[in-house]
């Protein structure tokens, strides 16, 4: 589950990785562009659903993030 904080004012949320084999955790943040709790808390929700995918590594781009207002999965490729 993906927890909320403040840096400067403004909302994040916070992905825990839980790397098994060597027992380290890693993070990783999603800015939320708010600084309303009510907007961050709303867009907490939507991250929550979307979690699975950012733990197994997918970039996940939310509609907040972009210019087409739509959350997107990105598939990225290594050219040979």
């Amino acid at each position: 589950m993906a927890s909320l904080r403040w840096v400067k004012g403004y909302a994040y949320a916070r992905v825990r990785i839980w790397n098994s084999k060597n027992g380290v955790d890693r993070f990783i943040s999603v800015s939320l562009r708010t600084k309303l709790e009510s907007i961050a808390k709303k867009r907490l929700i939507e991250i929550n659903d979307k979690e699975s995918i950012i733990k197994n590594g997918d970039l996940v781009s939310f509609w907040w993030l972009n210019d087409e207002g739509k959350t997107k999965i990105l598939n990225l490729t290594v050219l040979d």
